[in-house]
């Protein structure tokens, strides 16, 4: 913009100083104002077009200018001389800048004597009488337009300046507030974890222990049913203390999605004796937050699967390509023998057993993603995950922001 402006005050000063120099013109003997205003026309053509690249190139753009200055200088004469320096004053802003500053110094610099020996020459040449006194005032006059550009030129410098400063600042405050949130994630999990550990864990077991030692002493056929719930719960207590310390190894020594994911299987077919029929592709890089998603349902999915239909075969399909991952997990419900397809009342609520899938579907949104734990037509249960796994999505975990 402020290029386009440049432009539009100079395309305007052409006419004014156009006129200036037809009159001036009128006086200089040997000088037709036809030619002043051809000169004039061409030059401030040539300068308009070199100075859209004086982002780009400012030094080349400076020397272009003042290439044509000294030219058209030399063509016109004293009388004209005046009248072609408004590109070149915006060329020397354009140096100060956006080239180099010691670099634009010098240039601005060697600029402005070439400029005061041309004008002197062109003075001499024309037969006038140059006394030292008027030599300084040339090289003022013209002096004080290069500072002044310069100066002007250097204020827009500092100004991007700040603003890319200020810019660092935000993203380094950024960087470190992410960290700092991310450490305090890490630190509310292990605190979870251990409390639930040391203390729900615990409690589980010293029930557990009672109805064994009931057991031995009691025949109440309740019993049996009680323990083997009881021994399930802690198990589950377990797998989510284990889950919540495992979250903190996000990061480059994680396992790939396609190993993690098998690993988890096969702990669950050996400790649970569950049946699963597995399909795993996850030919690309998947981030770590939306690993973590992914193997959380998955290992949700196949405990609820073995709590609310033990013995059913669970199928599993996992795929992730460039853009997304998709998960889903399908288990018969209903007694199937005797033409009962419906889920039972535990399963017939959208999210399982509650907070486990529940928390997956918050995780999901926050990762821009989609959730779903409801029967399949047929009558099995389906849990669907469908994720982003754009390295975006890692942040959102860590500044709850939504893509």
């Amino acid at each position: 913009m402020l290029a386009v402006g440049g432009l539009g005050v100079m395309t305007g000063a052409l006419y004014l100083w156009a006129i200036h120099t037809l009159i001036t013109a009128a006086a200089a003997p040997g000088i037709s104002a036809l030619w002043t205003y051809a000169v004039f026309v061409v030059v401030n053509t040539l300068t308009a077009g070199l100075l859209w690249w004086h982002r780009r190139h400012p030094l080349v753009v400076f020397g272009g200018v003042l290439l044509v200055f000294v030219a058209s200088s030399l063509m016109l004469g004293h009388a004209g001389n005046g009248g072609l320096t408004l590109p070149l004053w915006f060329s020397v802003y354009a140096v100060a800048s956006y080239a180099p500053l010691r670099t634009a110094l010098v240039t601005v610099s060697a600029g402005w004597v070439l400029s005061v020996a041309v004008k002197l020459g062109l003075a001499i040449g024309s037969g006038q009488q140059i006394a030292l006194p008027a030599v300084g005032l040339v090289a003022l006059d013209l002096g004080f337009f290069f500072v002044a550009c310069f100066a002007l030129g250097f204020g827009f410098r500092l100004q991007r300046q700040r603003a890319r400063d200020a810019a660092e600042r935000a993203r380094l405050i950024e960087e470190r507030s992410r960290a700092l949130n991310a450490e305090a994630v890490a630190r509310e999990r292990n605190r979870l974890a251990r409390d639930l550990h040391d203390l729900a864990a615990h409690e589980v077991m010293d029930v557990l222990l009672s109805i064994r030692a009931l057991r031995m002493t009691s025949d109440d056929p309740i019993l049996p049913e009680v323990e083997q719930k009881t021994a399930r719960a802690l198990d589950n207590m377990r797998t989510v203390v284990r889950t919540l310390r495992e979250e903190d190894r996000d990061g480059p020594d994680r396992a790939p999605l396609q190993d993690a994911a098998r690993d988890l299987i096969d702990t669950l077919v050996t400790e649970r004796e569950i049946t699963v029929d597995a399909h795993i592709r996850v030919p690309a890089h998947v981030g770590d937050a939306a690993a973590s998603t992914t193997l959380s349902v998955l290992k949700e999915a196949l405990l609820n699967a073995d709590t609310h239909a033990p013995g059913r075969p669970v199928t599993v399909d996992l795929d992730a390509d460039g853009g997304s991952v998709r998960l889903t997990v399908t288990n018969p419900t209903g007694n199937k023998d005797m033409g009962d397809h419906s889920p039972p009342a535990e399963q017939a609520r959208p999210l399982g057993t509650g907070y486990g899938l529940i928390g997956a579907a918050e995780r999901a949104g926050l990762l821009g993603g989609r959730f779903k734990a409801a029967p399949a037509p047929n009558g099995d249960w389906l849990v669907s995950l469908h994720l982003p796994s754009s390295a975006r999505t890692d942040q959102a975990l860590v500044t709850g922001e939504t893509p």
